[in-house]
């Protein structure tokens, strides 16, 4: 931004110069005024983007949930978290198309580099609404409860122990985007924040 404003005076300056050689000296208040304009144009608009970036992406319709599609979703979602757990991309990649693979398996090899191991202790569906998918991508709103944290590897057993016994309960929000194979299963298409 600021590199914006100082071209912006840049080419402020040379117009004027043009224009005080021209004869034109009228006309670098109407130059200088313009600048003044844009800028504010600018930093207003910066000032909208930053606004929306701290509120949600999207809140999506919730509506009770159809109950086949609960109980199929429900085996799902422990078939993929578990996968996820134990970094088992075959078995995730059997439970999801390949965008839902790629993108869990880019979460898992972030958190190999890292040395990181997840783990989510007691884990447990709260609640499941319908998004606002349709009948062929279904979206489900999917409330779970963990207590959720990480091991790494370069700590010691002791570190590691504190770590998990220091972890709490929590809860997160999640919308799975959902579609059917072939033979009916559901699959993972993408997990977004709610």
């Amino acid at each position: 931004m600021l590199e914006l404003v100082m071209g912006m005076g840049r080419v402020t300056r040379i117009v004027g110069r043009r224009m005080l050689m021209r004869g034109r000296v009228g006309s670098l208040g109407g130059s200088g005024v313009l600048v003044i304009v844009i800028l504010l144009a600018l930093w207003y608009l910066w000032r909208r983007r930053g606004q929306s970036a701290s509120q949600p992406a999207h809140v999506i319709a919730v509506a009770p949930i159809d109950q086949q599609l609960a109980e199929q979703f429900s085996t799902l979602f422990y078939q993929i978290q578990t996968a996820r757990l134990e970094q088992d991309l075959k078995t995730i990649g059997q439970h999801a198309t390949p965008a839902g693979l790629r993108q869990l398996q880019q979460q898992i090899n972030a958190w190999v580099h890292g040395g990181k191991t997840l783990h989510m202790d007691g884990l447990v569906i709260v609640d499941t609404q319908a998004g606002d998918g349709n009948v062929d991508h279904p979206k489900v709103v999917v409330t779970a409860q963990a207590k959720t944290y990480f091991t790494i590897a370069s700590r010691t057993p002791q570190a590691n122990a504190a770590t998990r016994d220091d972890a709490l309960i929590t809860r997160v929000t999640e919308v799975w985007s959902l579609a059917y194979a072939e033979d009916g299963r559901l699959l993972l298409t993408n997990i977004s924040a709610y």
